[in-house]
């Protein structure tokens, strides 16, 4: 269902939904819901080249990417041929992943428990640094122990960065790293926030990317910033 347009027929192997825009045929998602979690496609044409994962904090952070045709992946400076089809997957633990292809790929990540469980019902569509905008508004859900939001910023830029109209409190962040994407550096930030409705911008309309995510005892949610059903 990768590269399902309006008029394709689907077959899930458990509960599921395909919601669909009669005025874009190629505006297909599909929402598989049952104990594996809840998946979010969006259209191939929206998909990039240029990713850069964020973890989910203190968690194992599973990362899948899909191929849409036969194309080479780059980890750094390294590259290897994916074949459409398959499924390239990573974890990772409080680090960041920056990966790029030839060819738009989709991807995806969700949080993993100690003993690789999946530790929320969610898989998150991470944005590429082409769907990047300079301001999302966003609401935070309640009844979750802990909110986060994870920011894909320029360093140059991550001055002008405003969460609420204020400059990000050093207090909230709990994890800060940087990252360089081809020659430009960039700082990856994961700060919690409360409940909520929630701005976030930046003053000079830099675009970043937003994702944000949420846990508690064998649950969760998360979802990009610029993920929005029409």
């Amino acid at each position: 269902m990768q590269n399902a347009k309006t008029g394709d027929s689907a077959r899930m192997a458990g509960p599921s939904c395909v919601l669909g825009d009669p005025n874009d045929p190629g505006n297909v998602f599909v929402r598989t819901i049952g104990l594996a979690g809840v998946v979010m496609i969006p259209p191939s044409s929206q998909l990039d080249t240029v990713y850069i994962i964020p973890p989910n904090i203190n968690m194992l952070t599973a990362v899948l990417i899909v191929p849409q045709k036969n194309t080479t992946l780059f980890d750094h400076n390294d590259g290897y041929p994916v074949v459409t089809g398959n499924i390239y997957d990573a974890i990772m633990l409080n680090n960041v992943l920056v990966r790029r292809s030839t060819d738009p790929i989709l991807v995806t990540a969700y949080a993993l428990n100690e003993d690789l469980s999946v530790g929320g019902p969610y898989w998150t569509v991470v944005p590429g640094v082409n769907q990047y905008l300079p301001r999302y508004k966003v609401i935070i859900q309640n009844g979750w122990n802990a909110n986060h939001i994870a920011i894909m910023i320029r360093k140059s830029a991550v001055g002008g960065l405003r969460v609420k109209e204020q400059s990000i409190d050093a207090n909230a962040i709990r994890f800060e790293k940087n990252v360089f994407v081809e020659d430009l550096e960039y700082s990856v930030i994961i700060a919690e926030v409360a409940e909520g409705e929630l701005t976030v911008d930046t003053v000079d309309e830099t675009p970043f990317g937003l994702m944000v995510y949420g846990n508690r005892a064998a649950a969760g949610y998360g979802f990009a910033g610029n993920v929005v059903l029409r």
